[in-house]
């Protein structure tokens, strides 16, 4: 199997229910010291009810979504010989609650 120094999730793990598969698979594709970057939904706008939707020929779709909190993300990642690097936060300038969380790992 290639092996790869990056893999990227943007607005994916949101809809992936067992995250523990994802960072499995990773872990078996990233090298050594490779690295792993996740932008994603913040939990906190989960938590208060907000979710993915797009509109389609006048009708609004609600694909199927779950809720990871930040521990999660960190647990699984550590379980599966991850280490985290760097966590952000990104605000909207009209909401309090964060908007995208970032979490970038590094592969052990």
């Amino acid at each position: 199997m290639e092996k790869f120094d990056l893999a990227t999730f943007s607005l994916v793990l949101e809809h992936i229910e067992n995250l523990d598969h994802i960072f499995s698979e990773c872990a078996k594709a990233i090298k050594a010291d490779g690295l792993l970057y996740i932008g994603e939904l913040h939990p906190y706008k989960q938590y208060a009810g907000s979710k993915a939707r797009f509109e389609s020929s006048g009708e609004m779709h609600y694909p199927d979504c779950y809720t990871h909190s930040i521990s999660a993300f960190i647990q699984t990642a550590k379980k599966n010989n991850f280490r985290l690097l760097d966590l952000n936060e990104f605000y909207d300038a009209e909401n309090d609650l964060p908007r995208i969380l970032t979490l970038l790992f590094k592969k052990r």
